[in-house]
């Protein structure tokens, strides 16, 4: 496992991972794979998403662990977005230009994910920094959120 992340990083990372393990089993299937890639308009044929799960599944099991996961993603999660990508990411959600993503807009982003909906209340919770419901473009809190992200 990557020993360069906080215990506070490692919870982030196990968060996402048990989003995307929508079977709940420990692990990414390849076909967990496949859907998350599809949800992110992600476009993979059968040969690349197999080629994408062999080269992250490390130990060739036929799945992703936590440790592979985290292995893969802990040198990318030191990366720090710039305010134009993650403005970028945040106007996919933030259809009406309000400024601000409230729970209503995580459950139409969410309602495509299998545990979509149960997990909006630790959505809300992890990126609302500043616990008014919503999740802010402006000011530092959005920022700050998908940079510690």
């Amino acid at each position: 496992m990557n020993s360069q992340l906080s215990l506070e990083e490692l919870k982030k990372l196990r968060i996402f991972f048990e989003y995307l393990d929508e079977d709940k089993s420990g692990t990414i299937c390849l076909q967990e794979l496949k859907k998350t890639c599809q949800r992110l308009k992600i476009k993979l044929n059968e040969h690349e998403a197999f080629e994408l799960m062999r080269l992250m599944d490390r130990n060739s099991n036929g799945s992703i662990d936590f440790d592979e996961f985290v292995n893969l993603l802990g040198d990318k999660y030191k990366h720090d977005l710039t305010r134009d990508e993650l403005n970028t990411f945040f106007d996919k959600y933030d259809l009406k230009k309000k400024g601000y993503i409230e729970e209503k807009d995580l459950k139409n982003m969410l309602s495509q994910f299998k545990n979509g909906q149960a997990n909006i209340e630790r959505i809300l919770k992890f990126f609302d920094l500043n616990n008014d419901g919503k999740i802010d473009r402006n000011g530092e809190f959005f920022f700050y959120s998908f940079l510690k992200f």
